[in-house]
């Protein structure tokens, strides 16, 4: 009922600015970009409208600013807080599109520096590969960071994948710190303690950085120089000499050696 009386009241507010436009020979027009149509059935929206309204009423010599002003909230008919204002720029949006993808932990800390804490990763990646319907085209564990080129097959999609790949090694990272023999337990604990102290929801650790980073495959070339630049990160930091002789990577499937993840070899991509 409330929602039905706010959008009678926006309407007959539209009509009325639309009017007072009219009257004053410069709103409403064809050539003017704040036109406001379609349905009103957002609150921030109708007080935006409202107070542009009532200001260009008493304050005529504001009009022009407070149009450039407004007009981008009130411009499309369904404003929305979280799609003006949080971009997707770079999210995987598109369903079984290949993206790179790169999840960072919290701090940029060295958490995957012993070999167990890449099993954790290792494991969920063949979890997710299995049972989610992931496709790993390549791979690469770092110390701070894992960074993918993969799709989704469609059985679920990307963003949940990853979003379920996360909460899962949260916890297995978390866990495996407590148990198993880590010099740096306590500060590493502390540390992913705080990470979430201005979290609202009840969380005692937090791992992983908010989101992702995709990009999306547009081309063959793209997918080439992501390859080539996922397999020569672990050089790049000197951590080995050569692509093929870091384990926790798919340069070694490419190389066709033994490897500890089983992924879609694209070797026609490379060559």
């Amino acid at each position: 009922m409330w929602q039905t009386s706010i959008c009678s009241v926006a309407d007959m507010a539209v009509k009325n600015f639309r009017s007072l436009g009219e009257n004053l020979g410069h709103v409403g027009g064809p050539e003017n970009p704040f036109r406001f149509s379609g349905t009103h059935n957002d609150g921030v929206s109708f007080l935006l409208f409202r107070f542009t309204h009532y200001l260009l009423f008493f304050e005529t010599r504001w009009r022009g600013f407070v149009i450039r002003a407004c007009s981008y909230f009130l411009k499309r008919p369904n404003f929305s807080y979280k799609r003006t204002f949080m971009s997707t720029k770079y999210k995987a949006t598109e369903i079984e599109a290949c993206y790179f993808i790169t999840i960072t932990t919290v701090g940029w800390v060295d958490v995957f520096t012993r070999s167990n804490q890449k099993q954790v990763l290792i494991k969920a990646l063949d979890h997710c590969q299995k049972e989610k319907g992931l496709e790993i085209f390549a791979y690469c564990v770092m110390h701070s960071h894992l960074h993918l080129l993969c799709r989704s097959s469609g059985q679920n999609t990307l963003p949940d994948i990853i979003r379920d790949f996360k909460k899962f090694t949260s916890k297995r990272i978390i866990r495996t710190i407590k148990e198993e023999p880590e010099s740096r337990r306590e500060w590493l604990l502390e540390f992913f303690s705080k990470a979430c102290a201005h979290l609202k929801r009840d969380q005692k650790y937090k791992v992983w950085q908010d989101g992702y980073h995709a990009e999306i495959a547009h081309s063959n070339k793209f997918l080439k120089e992501k390859i080539i630049y996922i397999h020569n990160n672990p050089v790049k930091d000197k951590i080995v000499a050569y692509p093929e002789d870091y384990i926790f990577s798919s340069a070694r499937n490419y190389a066709l050696l033994d490897s500890e993840l089983e992924i879609t070899v694209q070797i026609e991509l490379l060559l």
